[in-house]
């Protein structure tokens, strides 16, 4: 044992500098991870020149040519050089400066990086002089300046990317993978910016040109217009703001009908950076869960506005993460996406606005609400529970009883011409006429979504009632979560969860929201594991909502479930005055085009469609 440890003092290496070109090529590896890396950086360069054109061009998905051409303030010649070492930069001096960055790029790391795993050339001119400066280097050494014929700004070439760092070179994925990269960082960027004018060419080819917008609402039409190939008007958006204290979030989304089976189309900026954060695009989820049906997400533009020094954007070389300080943006994002969805009463496949389906009261019924159903009002006794509206006694085969249900159902479609009731088919859907088309709508998901914003306008206002337990329970927590969690006690117990520190790796649970309880009195989820959960996500960098939002959330999904088994059921038959009340109450109510697991509640088919299935037009 003691030959081996000698062995092993006397093999080892003495601590050394490392050369500058290796220590280069090591940082270049935290900057520039593919060929997507060095654009990002690269235009980021040109925004902050000041630039309203800016070109690029890519060849081999970057590999073999990344050139991006702006018409910015330029680089002084005798800078250019400087521009190429590490940690030169003239967008910060001091480190009241770094606490504060207002400008897209700041680390002067970017060029340097580039150029030593590339072969680089800078050219560019300041409106100050005549000829434009041009300077290769290649990795890392310069290899040429010479003075040449150009307009104001720069000119940034990377070609034969990674070529001294083979290793790298071979994991970097095909060129048409590499390409459509590049063009997600561009199109970010390009939905950052909208005043700029931006063009992309990929091997030899206009891929996408973004002419200057007056306002991001029409640049963000622009580019997802040219995503999902199809026209899209700024109308077309969705809009959402919320402003709080020191922070504001502002943005667009698109119509649910256009919601994908992956985060591609979640777009996030904060100060007019672009960033990837999970925490941002978990609040947007949040937020339009209610909406969504399945594993679904929408695809929309964030922007987060806060005072520069109250967020960290020197979290990454890359720049793409940031910390907020508090208060975080999640609950002010959810908020923000879930009250513009309320506004919105558009079905997934573009149905006409709620307008269209409100049927007026017949002027021989009253409106009132539907009957929530017997077994659902025997469940709770706090439980929302309204007049009854039962139907009238009929006799089968009465002429005279048939008459009348003839003349109600035409002094209801006389009243609104817009939308005719036509009957229930299956004892499940409303089928209506209107000018558009025929709308059907689901009878039990209608009612369960306005059952459920009933329940949640109702039962969800703090402070939550909550229910004392006979005997509290004791919950085993590492001391570490406790400490996080103690200072959420108050903020817990206004949803009606009242926790206390009980030992050093111990809490008590005294009491739980009535929502979370069954009618029996027992929890409607483990508690040791609520907590737990609590605890763990505490101590988690990757948290993405508070703990009172997490209770929240689980609150509402209890509040999801109750209103589905307290809703009409399919294959329940409706009377006249059922289906108008529960037409009229979906326009009186938030997201009444889904119910609350996101479900569509009304399908709509076209008169140019129907006429389209027999032939009529082609």
């Amino acid at each position: 044992m003691q030959t081996e440890l000698n062995h092993s003092l006397s093999s080892r290496s003495n601590i050394a500098t490392l050369p500058p070109a290796l220590i280069n090529q090591i940082a270049a590896g935290e900057v520039v991870e593919r060929p997507g890396s060095a654009l990002k950086e690269l235009l980021e360069n040109s925004i902050d020149s000041g630039a309203s054109h800016v070109s690029v061009v890519i060849r081999g998905g970057g590999k073999e040519l990344i050139e991006v051409q702006d018409d910015g303030h330029g680089i002084p010649s005798e800078e250019i050089p400087l521009a190429l070492k590490r940690h030169a930069t003239s967008k910060i001096r001091t480190l009241e400066d770094l606490a504060q960055v207002k400008s897209m790029g700041f680390r002067g790391e970017a060029l340097a990086a580039i150029s030593s795993i590339a072969r680089v050339k800078i050219l560019s001119r300041t409106e100050f002089t005549n000829v434009a400066t041009s300077v290769r280097q290649e990795g890392g050494q310069i290899l040429a300046t010479e003075s040449v014929s150009r307009s104001r700004g720069t000119t940034v070439s990377v070609s034969d990317l990674f070529f001294n760092t083979p290793a790298r070179k071979k994991f970097l994925k095909t060129s048409a993978s590499e390409t459509n990269n590049c063009m997600q960082i561009f199109q970010r960027v390009a939905l950052a910016n909208p005043a700029i004018h931006l063009r992309l060419e990929t091997d030899s080819k206009l891929k996408a040109n973004f002419p200057s917008c007056e306002n991001e609402r029409d640049r963000i039409a622009q580019v997802f217009a040219f995503i999902l190939r199809e026209p899209i008007q700024g109308a077309d958006l969705i809009p959402f703001s919320q402003v709080k204290e020191q922070i504001a979030v502002h943005g667009f989304l698109l119509p649910m009908r256009y919601c994908t089976n992956n985060s591609r189309g979640i777009f996030t900026f904060v100060n007019g950076r672009v960033v990837k954060d999970k925490m941002l695009s978990q609040a947007i989820l949040a937020g339009a869960k209610e909406v969504l049906f399945g594993h679904q997400y929408p695809q929309v533009a964030l922007h987060i506005t806060a005072a520069p020094e109250r967020v960290d954007v020197n979290v990454h070389p890359t720049k793409a993460e940031v910390r907020f300080l508090e208060p975080s943006p999640f609950g002010l994002i959810r908020v923000a996406v879930r009250e513009a969805l309320a506004k919105v009463h558009q079905s997934l496949d573009g149905l006409a606005a709620s307008k269209a389906m409100t049927v007026p009261p017949s002027p021989t019924t009253s409106t009132l609400p539907l009957t929530l159903g017997r077994s659902f009002r025997e469940k709770s006794a706090d439980t929302w529970s309204p007049p009854s509206l039962e139907q009238p006694e009929r006799t089968p085969h009465s002429s005279k009883n048939q008459a009348n249900q003839v003349n109600q159902v035409n002094q209801v479609n006389q009243a609104n011409s817009d939308n005719r009731i036509l009957g229930l088919i299956h004892n499940t859907y409303l089928v209506c006429e209107n000018a558009n088309g025929l709308l059907l709508v689901d009878q039990h998901a209608a009612h369960e979504r306005i059952t459920y914003e009933h329940l949640r306008k109702t039962k969800f206002q703090p402070p939550l009632p909550a229910q004392n337990l006979l005997i509290p329970i004791v919950v085993e927590v590492a001391f570490t979560g406790i400490e996080l969690l103690e200072p959420l006690f108050p903020e817990l117990k206004n949803y009606g969860l009242d926790l206390e520190k009980f030992g050093p790796e111990q809490v008590r649970v005294n009491s739980l929201p009535t929502l979370l309880l069954r009618t029996n009195n027992t929890p409607r989820t483990s508690i040791p594991k609520l907590i737990s959960e609590f605890s763990i996500r505490l101590q988690s960098e990757d948290a993405t909502e508070t703990i009172s939002e997490s209770l929240q959330s689980i609150l509402l999904d209890t509040l999801a479930s109750e209103a589905c088994h307290g809703s009409i059921r399919a294959g329940q038959a409706l009377s006249l005055p059922e289906m108008q009340s529960l037409l009229t109450q979906m326009d009186e109510t938030d997201f009444a085009a889904h119910c609350p697991h996101g479900r569509p509640t009304s399908v709509s088919l076209r008169w140019t469609d129907i006429e389209k299935l027999f032939k009529r037009k082609v």
